[in-house]
């Protein structure tokens, strides 16, 4: 393997459980990364607009978290190194800030469900990503 790979603990989780996410450099290069907030959840929302990749299902991709914050503007991740985070899924809509939780609700979606059984993704820009599921 050579390259950037986002990945997760497991494939299938069950919505209370942790879920240890993470992107590993297998290059052999430095990766750098940019903005305060390099990590995004996403949740597949069926019927809306857009196509996932290989498949057009009428549906799209949703923000509904970032996570991960870089202590400094730029970062470096070293070949062989890898950054890992933990996102607890328990009542996390309601207590991530408060708990200083490394993933957090996105502040600009329109409503703050809970978590429900679906597709998601880990996302790291530009094209960083890594599907699982909640059961």
């Amino acid at each position: 393997m050579n390259g950037v790979y986002v990945f997760t603990d497991r494939n299938v989780y069950h919505i209370g459980e942790v879920v240890e996410l993470g992107i590993v450099n297998c290059g052999d290069e430095p990766v750098e990364f940019g903005s305060p907030r390099p990590w995004w959840i996403d949740k597949w929302v069926a019927n809306a607009s857009g196509c996932m990749p290989g498949k057009c299902t009428s549906g799209a991709w949703e923000p509904i978290a970032d996570a991960g914050y870089t202590p400094a503007v730029i970062c470096f991740l070293n070949p062989g190194e890898n950054w890992t985070v933990q996102w607890n899924t328990t009542n996390w809509w309601d207590t991530a800030e408060a708990s200083g939780s490394p993933v957090c609700p996105y502040d600009i979606r329109i409503h703050d469900d809970p978590l429900t059984p679906a597709i998601y993704r880990v996302r790291y820009e530009p094209n960083f990503t890594k599907e699982f599921e909640f059961v």
